[in-house]
């Protein structure tokens, strides 16, 4: 409360935009690496090629499905949230059945 400028707690979709953009920035590459290690431990191997796409997942996809989410209500922002993550699961299950 308070650290957004002033004209962002005014308008729903400024702060929305801002709170999805610094949430995003701050933890989103520290739990892709961590997601990404936690993958190479389960399955023995080494590295992180191939980030750089879920990474890119932060800007395409994250940012704009946080900001719809901050938007509504409370009440609706946890379910959205879950839709958010099947959603991004089949996008993905489709990509790399594709590659």
């Amino acid at each position: 409360k308070g650290f957004l400028p002033a004209a962002c707690e005014q308008i729903t979709i400024l702060r929305a935009l801002s709170l999805s953009v610094l949430t995003n920035s701050m933890f989103g590459p520290l739990m892709m690496f961590l997601h990404r290690t936690s993958d190479n431990i389960i399955a023995r191997t080494r590295g992180y090629s191939g980030i750089e796409k879920s990474l890119a997942t932060l800007a395409w996809f994250w940012v704009p499905a946080h900001t719809v989410t901050f938007a509504l209500p409370l009440e609706y922002q946890i379910g959205l949230a879950a839709l958010w993550s099947v959603a991004l699961g089949l996008i993905m299950g489709f990509t790399k059945r594709r590659s």
